[in-house]
């Protein structure tokens, strides 16, 4: 049987391995693979920063829209008020965007995150239960089995 078990990794993931071993099996039918970690640095966990130029490009689009509106009715025409519109767009969302990761300091780098550890213990059936137990015991994000 083939247990498969996930981890952070950490010093659990050893005691767990640890553990598996004091049980009879032998450390030869144990495999500890490391996956790879993101590398955009703007992810983290999932989840996507977003960008002070990014909100002004989206502020700077608005704006553009609505001064080019109202540029048919005013003196320069269109075409030069919605420029003006979306400069003074883009300006105001990357100062918005600017001020408020200020105030909540986001504008820290968050941690990034230790890459995940698939752990795969050979076992006989007896002892399939036994091990996913310690895989859990010691913080297994998640575990699974295969029979053969």
């Amino acid at each position: 049987m083939l247990i498969i078990g996930t981890f952070e990794h950490s010093l659990e993931l050893e005691q767990a391995l640890a553990a598996v071993e004091r049980i009879g099996v032998n450390p030869a039918r144990i495999l500890a693979v490391g996956m790879d970690a993101s590398t955009d640095p703007r992810t983290v966990a999932g989840k996507r920063t977003v960008d002070g130029v990014e909100v002004g490009l989206a502020c700077a689009t608005a704006l553009a829209v609505i001064g080019s509106s109202v540029g048919f009715i005013l003196a320069w025409g269109p075409i030069v008020w919605g420029l003006i519109a979306a400069l003074a767009g883009f300006a105001i969302g990357y100062a918005l965007r600017s001020l408020g990761s200020k105030r909540t300091g986001s504008h820290r780098r968050p941690r990034t995150p230790w890459p995940e550890v698939t752990v795969f213990v050979e076992c006989l059936d007896e002892q399939s239960q036994e091990i996913r137990g310690i895989l859990r015991r010691y913080g297994a994000l998640s575990t699974g089995c295969h029979t053969r």
